[in-house]
């Protein structure tokens, strides 16, 4: 898409969204190991599977198996969350308050990676924040005060109280929102589906321990995930984390649970920024030398070694930058 100012806008083909990854391959994953609503599962459908396996009649090894299975699902939406967070670590860092964070607001592209998308909501904070009052505290160390944005923007179930009730926020905003969304990829559920306008002002959002309803945590959840979710989804705007800190737990746990799998994709997610890029990279490297194959076998001989003598030398610089190697890129920390 061209604007006629002079900048192109580059369009990335999703292939599914995040809320229909939950609301259908995520379900019937766990329905099937007997992970799903009850805990009954699909008996026929697991015990197939386990006497393909040669595991039918082994009781300790069939355990052993949907352990297994279930660790790897953990996994995978372990590294979504922690794709999606970091998505938003980069956002904050340019004072961008996305406002909308939600399943349906994220999707995947051809290689399954997230991609965020639907920025109606974006707003950029400003340079010089707008103190709340004198007697406002300081804020934690790495974080902005709330400033004075103008209407609650945001999608019930996900919209935090300091939007829904007009008051000062900053980029916490989109934390509480994570925590929500971090729920439903574990939970396979909204956190408070059902929940009318009275519902969120007397029981999510109302004084007291009777207005700080939250749902339960499941017990298989990884630990250090369960305590992130709790902070994330505090009333209190000063009491959550940043996306530098919920980035790094969640990477934490991811590079824990792959260890213990003994998992092939240690590596990528160890390596998580370099192991995309070079994905993204080789992509891009195929599409190239595929798009130069097509105009040779379009293009008669003369035309090639008239036109394309300088698209050839071109496309050699670009694909040594194309392979990359996890050296050439600046790793994650662990």
């Amino acid at each position: 898409m061209y604007n006629k100012e002079g900048f192109y806008i580059v369009m990335d083909r999703l292939f599914g969204t995040l809320h229909e990854c939950i609301d259908d391959r995520w379900r019937k994953e766990e329905h099937a190991i007997g992970l799903g609503s009850g805990g009954g599962g699909d008996k026929k459908r697991l015990g197939f599977f386990l006497k393909c396996m040669g595991l039918g009649k082994d009781k300790n090894s069939s355990y052993n198996m949907k352990k297994s299975m279930q660790k790897e699902m953990y996994l995978e939406r372990m590294t979504v969350a922690y794709d999606i967070a970091s998505a938003f670590r980069f956002l904050h860092s340019k004072r961008l308050v996305y406002r909308d964070i939600k399943s349906a607001n994220i999707g995947f592209d051809v290689r399954g990676d997230i991609k965020i998308f639907d920025f109606g909501l974006c707003k950029e904070l400003p340079a010089t924040p707008v103190p709340t009052s004198p007697t406002t505290p300081p804020p934690p160390h790495g974080t902005r005060p709330p400033s004075k944005l103008t209407s609650p923007p945001g999608s019930q179930p996900s919209i935090a109280p300091q939007n829904r009730f007009g008051k000062p926020y900053n980029t916490k905003a989109d934390v509480f929102s994570f925590g929500i969304l971090l729920y439903e990829i574990f939970a396979l559920k909204l956190p408070f589906d059902g929940f009318s306008q009275l519902d969120y002002k007397m029981k999510v959002f109302g004084n007291g321990v009777s207005g700080n309803f939250r749902p339960k945590l499941g017990k298989v959840w990884p630990t250090l995930m369960k305590s992130l979710l709790v902070e994330c989804w505090d009333t209190q705007i000063c009491n959550r984390p940043d996306f530098e800190r919920i980035a790094s737990v969640l990477k934490a746990e991811m590079a824990d649970m792959a260890d213990d799998l003994n998992s092939n994709r240690s590596g990528s997610v160890k390596n998580r920024t370099a192991h995309l890029l070079n994905r993204s990279a080789a992509s891009r490297h195929n599409r190239m030398n595929g798009n130069d194959n097509n105009n040779n076998d379009n293009n008669d001989s003369n035309n090639n070694n008239n036109s394309n003598s300088g698209y050839v030398d071109d496309l050699s610089q670009r694909s040594v930058h194309n392979r990359l190697e996890l050296d050439d890129v600046e790793v994650d920390e662990c």
